[in-house]
């Protein structure tokens, strides 16, 4: 902190994609781990950067690892071993509850909602829930791309494309990205700048994958 007393305002993002709750035994203990994580990564930020003005989580984006009654994900590929949606839809909500409160004690927060391969129906539902939990909270907003519909070097133009007025004001651009579950990232200076950044997956390896 006192290596940067004039800091200009800073937003941290935590990616919570591809967490993919519900895919296996031990919930309990999982759930408690990416609290941990989450809580251990607010106190690195705040110690390297000091006061943060903003948070950004994203839900959905394979946050809930099934879709339906069935057991499937959205397309319909069967999940082994995977809890019923009505405990995955239970597990979801409590999690990204406790994110949020968690992240509610640095900054205000800004939740996206991303349809993921996996939880396209599913995870809008808690994204909803979420909604009508902060309804009255004015440090919490609910308003992103998975990774499954685009390749990554495609998606810098689809978002200039649609978002013109934004990504012309912006000094500093990046696309986060999911479902591929490892880290990578793709600088592409022919666009625009930005930089495409893959972000990893804490869930365990599944027979799925």
């Amino acid at each position: 902190k006192s290596a940067f007393p004039d800091a200009p305002p800073t937003m941290l993002h935590i990616s919570t994609r591809d967490i993919h709750v519900g895919e296996h035994n031990g919930q309990a203990d999982y759930e408690e781990q990416l609290v941990d994580r989450v809580a251990a990564t607010l106190q690195w930020a705040t110690f390297a950067h000091g006061k943060l003005d903003q948070i950004v989580i994203t839900l959905g984006s394979d946050w809930l690892t099934v879709d339906n009654a069935f057991r499937q994900i959205t397309r319909g590929t069967q999940i082994p071993g995977a809890v019923s949606p009505w405990e995955c839809i239970q597990l979801a909500q409590r999690l990204a509850i406790r994110v949020i409160d968690l992240c509610r004690q640095v900054a205000p927060v800004v939740a996206i909602n991303e349809q993921g391969n996996h939880d396209a129906v599913l995870g809008s539902a808690v994204a909803s829930i979420c909604a009508a939990w902060y309804r009255d909270c004015d440090d919490v907003a609910l308003f992103g791309h998975h990774g499954h519909k685009r390749r990554p070097t495609q998606v810098a133009q689809t978002v200039a494309g649609m978002f013109a007025p934004i990504w012309g004001r912006c000094r500093f651009r990046y696309v986060m990205m999911g479902h591929r579950h490892h880290h990578q990232s793709f600088p592409l200076g022919d666009a625009g700048g930005v930089e495409i950044i893959q972000t990893r997956s804490p869930s365990a390896h599944t027979e799925y994958e």
